[in-house]
């Protein structure tokens, strides 16, 4: 062999060794990964088929807030009557029914004043005025009497008078009782309160 040939062989050896040793280099996890999926000759694309599925996120339908469903409408017969007696003054109040709607209260009551001398009853605003409340805890708006908002209805002796209470507020269909409360009024009405029972949850 000559020199020529000999320099030549040797080149094409250390050619195979350097490409060797470049594929011993490769990154292993890639190397794996190729190796263990369907080749270009099976049809396959490697790359594009071991990629997990991508999946869209679900979007949370809009929460609609229905409003509050009212009580079932209906009404109370009471005719509970009191009567107070207390030096020069004589009355007794009558409450004949309760009545609940949609949005108000409304209550039938008489007012019968027993004396000679003249009777304060309501206030025609928020102030000295019957009060409505729940056994949830809610207290519903007394509603002034037209023509009657900032004054004080007087009875004169032996005077009478029937009125309907208007309440606003939507009741709840939980609740199961009102109270009709007479003593904000003051003096010989600190004792008045009228339960109501109701029917509760439909």
């Amino acid at each position: 062999m000559t020199a020529h040939q000999h320099r030549i062989v040797v080149a094409i050896a250390l050619a195979g060794t350097l490409s060797l040793a470049a594929c011993a280099g490769d990154d292993p996890a890639t190397f794996e990964q190729v190796e263990n999926g369907p080749t270009a000759e099976e049809g396959g694309d490697p790359v594009a088929e071991s990629a997990e599925p991508t999946e869209e996120p679900e979007v949370a339908d809009e929460e609609t807030t229905a409003p509050p469903e009212p009580a079932q409408p209906q009404t109370v017969e009471l005719d509970e009557s009191r009567t107070v007696s207390e030096d020069d003054t004589a009355f007794s109040v009558t409450v004949h029914d309760v009545s609940v709607h949609d949005y108000y209260v409304e209550a039938e009551v008489t007012i019968v004043n027993d004396s000679d001398r003249q009777l304060a009853t309501w206030y025609g605003g928020n102030a000295s005025s019957p009060r409505l409340y729940d056994d949830q805890g809610r207290e519903y708006t007394f509603q002034p009497q037209p023509g009657g908002d900032g004054s004080t209805l007087l009875l004169e002796g032996r005077e009478g008078v029937d009125a309907v209470f208007v309440f606003a507020g939507r009741v709840d269909p939980e609740t199961t009782g009102l109270t009709l409360d007479l003593q904000e009024l003051g003096g010989p009405w600190s004792q008045l309160t009228f339960e109501v029972p109701l029917g509760g949850s439909r």
